[in-house]
């Protein structure tokens, strides 16, 4: 029998973050410590620090503010 390679799973995400039904988020960071705070502050942060969308994981219901905080709409105006 051979020997069996052991397989390490990292995670394509940067930083969690979990969204209760009361208003309320946690931020989860690797190795940093975790930010609790109000939803839309906590989305509203997440894009401060320059965070991706893609480098997100969210767990619970996306927050009602992601899109238009994560990708607003954009009006071209023709001079």
């Amino acid at each position: 029998m051979g020997k069996e390679k052991s397989v390490i799973e990292t995670s394509k995400f940067k930083v969690q973050i979990r969204v209760s039904s009361d208003g309320t988020s946690t931020v989860i960071r690797k190795e940093l410590p975790f930010i609790v705070d109000k939803t839309d502050k906590s989305v509203a942060w997440l894009v401060a620090q320059g965070f991706k969308e893609s480098e997100i994981e969210i767990i619970g219901e996306k927050p009602a503010n992601w899109d238009a905080l994560f990708n607003p709409v954009k009006i071209e105006v023709n001079g």
